[in-house]
């Protein structure tokens, strides 16, 4: 029966109109109305939501086909759309339909307009991917609308209408058939001319002349015959899962019954339907033959959905079992469910009754193994093990994988065993399936998977002979021996790689053929190398001496990975009672070298330790000398242990391990009464001991300490037996070893407070220090060194003092020399200094005075409030009372060492303007004065005058004064004293006093040297002001005229003349800059002397 939902989902048209659709979706928001009507289809039939839509606009090709089939005059122009996984446009029809598409077309050739109807301008059409529900649906919706229009037809001939109707229909029901065939359903079609049973008034339709139409009653008996075909088909149809796959997986037995079952639950629920009710009620009414057929037919459905629904509850849990082992990742957590699986079939088989078929189980618990075996071959793929290096971890997984097939079968038995505990009081049937057929498989995967380990070891065996390098006098032959063997095997060993199909598959082989001429080539290779053997344990066996046994284990070593393969075991074991007949003689050199030691136990290589420890050390040699003789030999797979040799070695050395335990027994002994003797548990001697009437030394007794070395170095050694006393001892080692470590930190931290505290720093620690001697002298008299009495804690406590002391003090200490270190760096940089020395007259920069003034005092503040802070800490470190006379004495010891530091710095600026004014040094010029005409007066720049506030000796005397004042940026640390800062003190001290009074002498020298040159010009500036103002001419007598006007002229001349030769003189002769003198530079005006001078000339000079 056609399925309601089957048609309605395959619903479409060819060419069909797309009605209104304005309300589908309200959340779908467009701008432009053309995009919201594809929107609105496009969410009717794929459910497509307005941000996937974005999203596909979003994509510049796809908006372009949107703007070509939108804006375009082409009718061709198409939309097509598929949603396979996600939504695609595209303007070609696709060659291959995978799912429904959605065709939009253009119904002219025209652009869509957005304020037209969209919908009588665009045609949709859908096209499914199944051809046959095409056809279906082309048959309803084309062929029979046609007719059913009798207008249409009416021109054609009733027989003809007919036998088109009657085709039509039966080829409608056919494909119904075949759609639900594809699909995996059994769909029992209904002909159309039946559908008249779904109307109310179907029984009259039936009926005429009061009897039911027979031609309608046989229509309705056809469609029972077909039904009743399909429906037997769907019982009968393999009641037992076909098994057509090779090896198949349980998935294939679920999902066989899942689906039996789906598929007879849709028979019962389309024979359920009000249309099928009415024709059985029909033909039970008309008293059809088929009713009674159909009957036993419905209850034969009844039957066998009964049976597939009990069946797949029952297989249900096993499904969450399968996916887990599906997608198991690691092959170690495969087994863990091994258990729940075997649980449920045993569930299964014993709560199922129609679950309970021998053959059918038998198949399934062969589809578990199928499973099984696939997982552990796809986590270990076999085919990748053929390494060439690194095989352990190859290895590990074969073995791994052999693992979990036991389990896998152990699972299996242990559940086969508690069958019967799940029949309560009901009758058992007890797994007895021929195991060979469930197992079989199972069998031949394990095989190869010991073959496949059997290959891998072979391997890592026989690649170690790579490594192996061969001495001796035939070694170059027997290294090309071995290096043949290797590549032989190599050769074999790649064969495995070129394998393409899977080694584990019970039809390959080709695996097998090949792993049979591996072993051949492998047991040719162990030949040679038994021949490479052979000849290397010869010599040992001709010349026989105790010095061969490490060559013979040597040699052996070397090949010990591969002993085990029965060739070469063979030609070691026929060197058995070589290397017997060594190791007996090695031990009866052992016994002779242990009774010459018993006589004489001091040898000379062991001078260097104590008795004790050498005798013991000796027996641990001589011990692991026997061991590692004989240790090796019971390591060896030979076929010697039943040998009279072999047991009188094994003897042999029992004897002398057990003479060297009553060696090392005695030795004990001996020691302990020693260690008894002296008491040194018990030596009551105080922990310090004073010398020189102040300093102390750790107080150990020479004994104690040889007896502390002698006991940890006895619990060195193997299997020493200490005695109770030194367990005693020993336990208390650390506890010894610290107090050692902490006396001797408190001696040397002791002596260093009393080497380095100053006198006045010790009334400021007294009292700690009084308390530490205390606890010192009780250190040295009463506090003892015992077993029975542990001191740790006072030492502790007298050390923790010390070290608060210590650290305090020197902390302290620090401080100062930090205190030194702020002040110091102000010595590097004079304030005042000269420019850069490239420049070619560096004067002394005090252009930017004020600047540096200000940089360099805050500085000196900053400096201070450091300074202040390290008082404080050194008051907190110390411990002082703020009030206390001793604190203020070490106030004025810190105070003093600023004093002194900034004296340095006074001291360092004004040494610096003494040397750089210094004449015998020669130096450039510090200052610099102009010499420039204001009017006819020649003046100096800064003025040279004595009192004048913008003078040069002010302004020298102000730098001076800054110098000074740096003294009181820094706060006075002895605020006791009375005074702020530190400037007093140093304006107090002669030796800065002279240096200032040096400074302003040569400068006043310097200033009245350059006022007297000033004086010289000026009175050639006088006389030549002076023969100016004299008249041009005298009159004598009233009658006689002088004409001075020549006289004048000439005057003037040679007074100009020695003007500009004293100025030259000056400036070509006295240009130095310091202000002593004859040393001070003057920034003559050249334009001054050619204007004062016009006849100014060379020949002036040299009258």
């Amino acid at each position: 029966m056609a399925d309601t939902n089957t048609e309605s989902s395959m619903r479409g048209s060819i060419t069909s109109d797309v009605f209104e659709t304005g309300d589908v979706t309200e959340d779908i928001e467009s701008d432009d109305p053309r995009l919201h009507f594809i929107m609105i289809y496009l969410n009717m039939i794929y459910g497509t939501t307005p941000t996937d839509f974005k999203k596909l606009l979003s994509n510049e090709t796809n908006k372009l086909l949107f703007d070509l089939f939108l804006d375009q005059l082409d009718r061709n122009i198409i939309l097509i759309f598929e949603n396979n996984d996600s939504l695609t446009v595209s303007s070609e029809f696709p060659v291959h339909l995978r799912s429904k598409i959605i065709c939009f077309i253009k119904r002219n050739d025209a652009s869509i307009e957005r304020n037209e109807n969209i919908s009588g301008q665009i045609a949709v059409a859908e096209f499914i991917h199944s051809s046959i529900a095409q056809l279906a649906l082309f048959i309803s919706e084309v062929l029979w609308p046609i007719l059913q229009r009798r207008k249409t037809l009416r021109q054609l001939p009733d027989l003809v209408i007919k036998s088109c109707n009657q085709n039509i229909s039966e080829l409608t029901n056919l494909l119904t058939v075949v759609n639900g065939v594809l699909r995996g359903r059994t769909v029992l079609p209904i002909p159309r001319e039946i559908q008249f049973m779904q109307r109310s008034n179907y029984l009259r339709l039936l009926t005429h002349n009061k009897t039911f139409d027979g031609r309608k009653i046989r229509l309705l008996e056809n469609s029972v015959t077909s039904w009743k075909s399909q429906i037997q088909a769907a019982i009968n149809y393999d009641r037992d899962p076909p098994y057509t796959k090779l090896h198949p997986f349980p998935n294939v037995e679920i999902d066989f019954w899942t689906t039996r079952t789906d598929n007879l639950q849709g028979i019962k629920t389309q024979l359920d339907a009000l249309i099928v009710r009415r024709l059985v009620e029909v033909l039970e009414i008309a008293g059809s033959n088929y009713f009674s057929s159909f009957r036993a037919l419905f209850r034969d459905l009844i039957e066998a959905l009964i049976e597939t629904q009990n069946i797949s509850l029952y297989l249900q849990p096993l499904i969450s079992i399968l996916k887990s082992i599906e997608q198991c990742q690691e092959l170690e957590q495969l087994p863990q469910y091994f258990l729940n699986l075997f649980h449920t079939l045993a569930l299964c088989w014993s709560h199922s009754s129609y679950y309970m078929n021998i053959t059918r189980f038998i198949n399934f618990l062969q589809q578990w193994t199928n499973l099984v075996i696939a997982k552990i071959r796809d986590l270990l793929q076999p085919n990748e093990l053929f390494v060439d290096t690194d095989f352990d971890e190859p290895l590990q997984n074969i073995d791994l994988a052999l693992e979990v097939c036991i389990l896998y079968k152990k699972t299996y038995d242990t559940r086969k065993n508690l069958i019967s505990t799940y029949y309560n009081n009901r009758q058992v049937r007890y797994w007895e399936f021929p195991e060979v057929k469930i197992f079989s498989r199972y069998n031949n995967f394990i095989h190869r998977l010991k073959i496949l380990k059997d290959i891998v070891a072979t391997a890592k065996e026989c690649f170690i002979y790579e490594t192996i390098e061969i001495g001796g006098i035939d070694a170059e032959e027997l290294q090309l021996l071995l290096q043949k063997s290797v590549i032989e095997f190599k050769s074999a060993y790649n064969t495995f790689h070129i394998l393409s199909d899977d080694i584990m598959n019970d039809s390959n082989d080709e695996f097998l053929k090949i792993y049979e001429q591996f072993r051949n080539r492998v047991i040719s290779c162990d030949e040679r190398i038994a021949n490479i053997l052979k000849r290397l344990l010869q010599p040992c066996h001709s010349n026989i001496k105790t010095d061969n046994i490490d060559s013979i284990y040597r040699i052996l070593k070397i090949f010990d990975p591969t002993l085990q393969r029965d060739i070469l075991k063979n030609v070691v074991s026929n060197y058995a009672n070589t290397l017997l007949t060594l190791l007996e003689s090695a031990l009866k050199d052992d016994k002779a070298l242990f009774d010459e030691y018993s006589k004489d136990m001091r040898t000379t290589w062991l001078l260097n330790m104590s008795q004790v420890v050498a005798d013991l050390n000796w027996a641990e040699q001589l011990r692991l000398r026997i061991i590692n003789k004989i240790e090796p030999l019971k390591s060896l797979n030979l076929s010697i242990k039943d040998k009279p040799t072999y047991e009188r070695i094994i003897e042999q050395e029992l004897d002398l391990l057990n003479l060297l335990k009553k060696f090392v027994d005695d030795t004990n002994v001996k020691w302990m009464n020693g260690f008894r003797k002296e008491n040194l548990l018990h030596l009551n001697e105080p922990l310090l001991r004073k010398y020189d009437d102040k300093y102390y030394v750790v107080n150990i007794k020479p004994e104690l300490t040889t007896a502390l070395h002698e006991v940890m170095r006895l619990y060195q050694m193997h299997n020493m037996k200490i005695f109770d006393e030194a367990e005693v001892l020993y336990g208390q080692m650390d506890r010894f070893l610290q107090q050692f470590i902490d006396l001797d930190y408190i001696t040397k931290s002791y002596r260093r407070i009393k080497d380095n505290v100053l006198i006045i720093e010790y009334p400021l620690i007294r009292e700690d220090l009084i308390a530490i001697e205390a606890n010192l002298e009780k250190a040295s008299t009463t506090v003892m060194f015992n077993i029975d009495i542990d001191s740790t804690n006072f030492i502790r406590g007298l050390r923790t003092s010390l070290n608060d002391l210590e650290s305090r003090l020197f902390k302290s200490k620090s401080n100062l020399d930090e205190m030194r270190k702020i002040l110091t760096k102000f010595l590097k940089t004079a304030l005042y200094s000269r420019g850069e020395v490239r420049q070619d007259n560096p004067l002394l920069m005090i252009y930017d005075k004020e600047n540096r003034v200000l940089k360099r005092n805050s500085d000196l503040r900053n400096a201070g409030v450091r300074l202040q802070e390290i008082l404080k800490q050194n008051k907190w470190l110390l411990k002082a009372d703020a009030d206390s006379d001793t604190w203020k004495s070490y106030v004025d010891y810190m105070d003093e060492i600023v004093l002194e530091l900034l004296y340095e710095i006074i001291q360092y600026n004004l040494d610096y303007l003494l040397e750089e004014s210094n004449p015998s040094l020669n130096k450039h010029p510090l200052f610099e004065v102009s010499c420039v005409l204001d009017d006819i007066e020649v003046r100096f720049s800064p003025t040279l005058e004595f009192g004048s506030a913008e003078g040069l000796y002010d302004m020298v005397d102000t730098l001076i004064g800054n110098i000074f004042r740096q003294a009181a940026m820094v706060v006075r640390l002895a605020e006791h004293s009375g005074q702020k800062h530190y400037q007093d003190d140093l304006e107090d001290m002669k030796e800065l006093n002279n240096f200032r009074l040096q400074i302003m002498e040569r400068l006043r020298m310097t200033m009245d040297e350059a006022n007297m040159w000033k004086l010289m010009i000026d009175l050639f500036q006088s006389i030549y002001n002076e023969i100016d103002s004299w008249n041009q001419s005298l009159l004598f007598g009233s009658w006689l005229r002088v004409d001075l006007r020549p006289l004048k002229r000439s005057l003037l001349v040679l007074v100009t003349k020695w003007i500009n030769l004293y100025k030259n003189y000056l400036i070509d002769h006295v240009t130095v800059s310091h202000f002593v003198p004859n040393r001070l530079k003057f920034d003559f005006n050249k334009s001054f002397l050619s204007v004062s001078n016009p006849n100014f000339n060379d020949s002036v000079l040299t009258d």
